[in-house]
């Protein structure tokens, strides 16, 4: 049995993993829209919204320095 690869490439932020391992960039784009679907339906994340952080210009620096410092969760949205 092949041991599970886990070096392959991310596709925003995920990687495919199957029990013979093969990298995303060779994944078909039928394959990918099967992932993706999954992901949008089983694994949705229904509390998403609370993941973000709508910023100003103003306040990247200061979040730059959460980021460092791996105190951020989730994302920053700055707004323009």
């Amino acid at each position: 049995m092949k041991e599970m690869d886990f070096t392959g490439k991310a596709l925003t932020g995920f990687v495919y993993v199957e029990p013979d391992g093969f990298e995303s960039d060779e994944a078909s784009l039928d394959k990918k829209t099967q992932v993706w679907e999954k992901i949008a339906n089983e694994f949705k994340i229904n509390t998403l919204n609370e993941l973000v952080d709508e910023i100003s210009l103003d306040e990247i620096q200061q979040a730059y320095q959460k980021i460092l410092q791996a105190k951020a969760v989730g994302r920053y949205l700055v707004k323009l």
